[in-house]
């Protein structure tokens, strides 16, 4: 079935551009808050919101606007983070947050420019 054509663009691009957008916000937001140590219920929101939806929306891009496979993806690659951690005795969650972000930051980045029709920087078109 073909995708419906709203203002340009389906729904469902929309929502995937959204959640892309999101969370490449969230991304900068839960570091900058985890390292000036901010009041713990903002900073656990930005976390969260990186750590539920980041991995997932960094891989599956433009099929990410399906809400449940990203929150599912992404909580799968954080448990087999979290669990690599725990394995090699480098347990250290502010580093995690770090080191998620800087993974996941870029791609979401140049995923937005690939989706919004802007021209992506040398050296990194597809």
């Amino acid at each position: 079935m073909p995708p419906v054509h709203v203002d340009g663009g389906s729904s469902r691009e929309r929502w995937a551009l959204w959640i892309l957008a999101v969370v490449a916000v969230a991304c900068p937001l839960a570091c900058a808050l985890v390292a000036t140590d901010v009041v713990a219920p903002l900073r656990a929101g930005a976390v969260v919101v990186m750590f539920v939806l980041a991995p997932g929306a960094a891989v599956l891009g433009r099929r990410a606007a399906e809400p449940g496979l990203v929150v599912g993806v992404s909580l799968a690659l954080d448990a087999i983070a979290a669990q690599c951690l725990l394995w090699t005795n480098h347990w250290a969650p502010t580093t995690a947050t770090y080191v998620l972000a800087a993974a996941c930051f870029p791609v979401l980045v140049f995923q937005l420019l690939r989706h919004s029709g802007r021209r992506a920087p040398v050296g990194l078109e597809a």
